[in-house]
Formats: structure tokens, C-alpha cells, sequence
């Protein structure tokens, strides 16, 4: 069903700008700046102006801290950008780019719970970061914003695709959002003619609910009828219902917007009752979610805005270090916390000072100028948001590709 559709990287431009758990230090040790082979190690290149300027005026440690979903319902996303910030602190630290000034790199869990996410940011602006970057899922990064920006903190969003984010000049969001995505995978249901979709969402995630509206808006323009949606909550362990509404409509195509195990359950059960029809889904899902199903999973399509390994070098050689570093395959969430760490660092080094003010214009500038990422070469984030390109990916005997 899929072999022979090819997708350019441009089809698509993505126009997106418990109580305080323990600290989670993360050791400066790593290679020499030369990344040698031997190490594993790579250093993303910096734009020009980063990577000429001599480093001046930056205090010895910059503390930088995370707040994120490292147990809870999120916690398989949390986890993953986590990796990623971890690795290229590490790089970052050994590689000299700061010069004699190292990332001292913090975290706390917001454990998935929004409450729990806005005291962790109420206790950030008061902790003297240089930088925070804040809960990759939309519910808790909606509820930290607005403490975020009373404070004039600079902070690093990934994910947290929804709207209310990006809400002050010291915001930058250095993921593309997911409902400009989505269009992608409508305009691939319409090259494999398939002619009508119904799509299953949480509809108590921001994120979600915004890619449902675009399933309902966009399905037209590319030749399918939008038959049906059923939305479900966060908590729902019981997808047999839902399922069966959605059979009832006769869809030529299913979307599934869920995150995690009810993802995999519904595609599991729409396989068991017989559906053969075309399953698309949200990027999540290439977060181990499928790796239970067996051959059951193969032919889901997701889009995303990078796959591993990717297809420069840059890409393939962070997919290396990653893999050598925790023994998995590196998953988008984890090659976007590890670009948003290097965007920081290369905006640190421009400003030459954690001064707020002047390191959110640094930011600024390093976003209009572009940088060479994991992501792509020449990254760029415009008013705040990450622009990159939509890419498909498929699932084939157990683990994630790229479709061509």
C-alpha cells in the first residue's frame, strides 16, 4: 500500500513557533571538541556567528532546568527528550562551544499533572536559570506559560504543540506543531485513493483536539469524506466502544490521535474485527507504542518531523551516538530535545551572558539565521516557532522507516 509513494522533504512546511522531585544532575564528561570517532561523539555545526564568536562574559556554570513528564501518564515522552537533552549536554560540555563555561543541567517531574506542573514553574522562575524549557505536553506547558512570562524567563517548549504557549517574547518552540503536520498524511490517504477517513482523539489534550479539528477541516481538500470522530479522555482503558462507533461509520481510512497503550489498543482492535483499511496516525505512536503488535502494526503511517536515522549526515551520526549512548533507536522526540539544547547553547554563545533580555535576542537572531540541526540543515524559528519539514514514516516488521 505504501512502497511506492515518495514524498520531498518540502511537501510540507511546518509554521509552528509530584511535588518537586529530586534534581537529576547530569555529568560534564564526554570527548575531546574534536568528537573523535572513537567517542561516539558528534557536535551539531552552529550557525556562522555562534560558531566564529569567542566566547566572552558567560558566567563558568549556566544552570539550565527541565521540567518534565519523567513518570506519569507522558513519562515514555518525557524519557525520551530527557536523552536527548543528556546527550547534548555532554557534547556540548566537552566540546568547548561555551568555552570555560559548562551546563549545569537540572530536571523535576511534573509526574503528568498539570498542578503538580505549575508549582514545579512557580519554584523555577525563583531558581536563577538561564534557561528553562518546559513540559513537553500541552496541558502542563499551557498552565506553566503564563508563570513564564509574568517572570520574563527565557524558556525552551519541545512538543507542546497547542495554542496559549508561545504567549511572550522569551518563549521559543523548537518543535514544529502537529496540526501543521497533519495535512501531510491526508494528502498520502488521498495518493493511495482512498477516499474517506474517521479519526479516534483525546479529547481532553490540546494538541489532539487541534489535529482532530484539521482532520475535519482539511479532509476535503484532499478528495476524502469525513465520515466520523469519536473522542476519548486520557484515562480510558477500554477502547472497544470507541472502536466500534468508529467501524460503524465505514471508513476507507482511520486516524488515531491517541498517545501510548490505547493507541496501540486500537489499532490492535481494529486489525482483530478485520479492518484493512489504510490506519494513519500522530508521531507519538513511533515511540515504542507499536512494538507489541507484530505484524498486526506494519503499513501504519505517521507523519513526523524526523525519522531515524535521518538522511544527513548529521542525523545519521546522532542516530549513532544515540544508540551507542542508551542501547535504543532515537526517536523524534529525543533529536528534538537535543536540537532545542544546541539551539540554547549557540544563543548562550552569541549573547555572551545569561542576561534575559539580551540572551531572548540572541534566540531571536539564531532562529532568523538559521542553524544546522538534527532536524535538517538550516534550521530556522520564526517569532518563536520551529519551521521544518513534514516527513512520513511507516511501520515495518517491529520498528519505525522512512516512506519512500
Amino acid at each position: 500500500m505504501f512502497a511506492n509513494v515518495e514524498f520531498s522533504e518540502g511537501s510540507f512546511l511546518m509554521f509552528n513557533r509530584g511535588t518537586q522531585s529530586r534534581l537529576v544532575r547530569v555529568a560534564a564528561v564526554g570527548a575531546t571538541s574534536m568528537c573523535l570517532i572513537a567517542t561516539g561523539c558528534f557536535m551539531v555545526s552552529s550557525s556562522a556567528a555562534a560558531a566564529k564568536k569567542k566566547v566572552t562574559g558567560l558566567p563558568k556554570v549556566i544552570k539550565i532546568h527541565a521540567i518534565s513528564d519523567l513518570t506519569g501518564a507522558a513519562a515514555l515522552y518525557g524519557q525520551a527528550e530527557l536523552k536527548g537533552w543528556d546527550l547534548a549536554v555532554k557534547q556540548i560540555n566537552s566540546s568547548g562551544l561555551l568555552g570555560k563555561s559548562k551546563i549545569d543541567f537540572s530536571t523535576s517531574d511534573d509526574t503528568s499533572s498539570s498542578t503538580v506542573a505549575a508549582g514545579l514553574a512557580s519554584q523555577a522562575v525563583n531558581g536563577k536559570y538561564a534557561v528553562v524549557i518546559s513540559a513537553p505536553a500541552s496541558a502542563n506547558a499551557v498552565v506553566e506559560a503564563p508563570i513564564f512570562s509574568k517572570a520574563h524567563q527565557v524558556t525552551v517548549f519541545n512538543q507542546a504543540g497547542s495554542s496559549g504557549v508561545l504567549i511572550s517574547p522569551y518563549m521559543f518552540r523548537l518543535t514544529p506543531t502537529a496540526a501543521n503536520q497533519y495535512p501531510a498524511a491526508l494528502q498520502y490517504l488521498q495518493s493511495q485513493n482512498v477516499k474517506s477517513v474517521a479519526d479516534i482523539y483525546l479529547d481532553d489534550n490540546p494538541t489532539l483536539t487541534g489535529v482532530d479539528a484539521v482532520v475535519a477541516s482539511d479532509a476535503s481538500t484532499y478528495g476524502l469524506t469525513d465520515v466520523g470522530h469519536v473522542g476519548i479522555t486520557s484515562t480510558t482503558t477500554d477502547v472497544t466502544s470507541a472502536v466500534t462507533t468508529i467501524l460503524g461509520f465505514k471508513p476507507g481510512a482511520v486516524a488515531i490521535l491517541l498517545n501510548g497503550a490505547a493507541a496501540a489498543s486500537v489499532v490492535s482492535q481494529l486489525r482483530a474485527d478485520g479492518f484493512t483499511g489504510q490506519i494513519i496516525a500522530y508521531s507519538s505512536i513511533g515511540v515504542g507504542v507499536l512494538s507489541g503488535l507484530g505484524a498486526s502494526a506494519n503499513g501504519v503511517v505517521w507523519p513526523s518531523d524526523w525519522i531515524a536515522p535521518g538522511t544527513t549526515a548529521t542525523s545519521i551520526k546522532f542516530a549513532a551516538s544515540f544508540q551507542k549512548a542508551y542501547g535504543v533507536t532515537a526517536t523524534n522526540y529525543s533529536a528534538e530535545s537535543f536540537d532545542s539544547m544546541y539551539f540554547i547553547a549557540y544563543a548562550l554563545k552569541l549573547a555572551g551572558t545569561t542576561n534575559q533580555v539580551k540572551l531572548k535576542n540572541a534566540m531571536t537572531t539564531v532562529g532568523e539565521k538559521g542553524f544546522n540541526g538534527v532536524l535538517s540543515n538550516g534550521i530556522k524559528v520564526i517569532d518563536g516557532q520551529e519551521i521544518a519539514s513534514a516527513r512520513l514514516a511507516v511501520w515495518v516488521n517491529g520498528a519505525a522507516a522512512i516512506l519512500k
